[in-house]
């Protein structure tokens, strides 16, 4: 019997990253990752303008999807204080600032943590953890069971990347003691 000789296989030989390569791409991933509460401030903001844009018969609310829920509980519960009835102007100017600083608030905290700083990246994903569960009590207080879930899955995917960006922070971290440096 005749057979076709057999190609010998390449062995590739990856390269091996030094330090500095290693730790420049670990840094370039976890900067993309923690950038992401940048990102959550500017849609809070972005909520607050659509839900201007979408004003009818029913009260102000925060949309749903893209602001932080607390500020909706915020903004709700300033509906019960006299003289703070929806539509008020008092109302939307403390509607506007509640939204402004906690986007301010989160924006701030998400340019230190692109910058390699952990603390805020930690205060940051724990404050988003927490609002996580201040989207379940909207439900009870008027707000659709699929809004919920919407905010809820956005709230999950911005989480995921932060936990990147926490391991992305613990790779740095392990390499340099890899490497001893430090």
């Amino acid at each position: 019997q005749f057979s076709m000789p057999k190609k010998p296989k390449k062995v590739s030989k990856k390269k091996e990253l030094t330090y500095e390569e290693a730790h420049n791409k670990a840094f370039a991933r976890f900067r993309k990752s923690s950038q992401i509460l940048i990102w959550s401030g500017a849609l809070n903001v972005l909520g607050l303008l659509i839900s201007f844009v979408q004003l009818n018969s029913e009260p102000f609310l925060f949309n749903p999807f893209l602001c932080y829920a607390s500020n909706n509980l915020i903004i709700r519960a300033l509906t019960y204080i006299p003289g703070f009835s929806s539509y008020s102007v008092i109302w939307y100017v403390v509607s506007i600032l509640v939204a402004i600083a906690s986007s301010a608030g989160m924006i701030i905290l998400g340019v230190f943590a692109s910058q390699g700083k952990k603390y805020p990246l930690f205060i940051g994903s724990g404050i988003y953890l927490i609002d996580l569960f201040f989207v379940i009590p909207l439900v009870f207080v008027g707000e659709s069971i699929s809004n919920m879930w919407l905010s809820a899955a956005i709230h999950i995917i911005i989480l995921v990347f932060l936990g990147f960006a926490i391991y992305e922070y613990f790779n740095i971290i392990k390499l340099a003691v890899k490497h001893k440096k430090i």
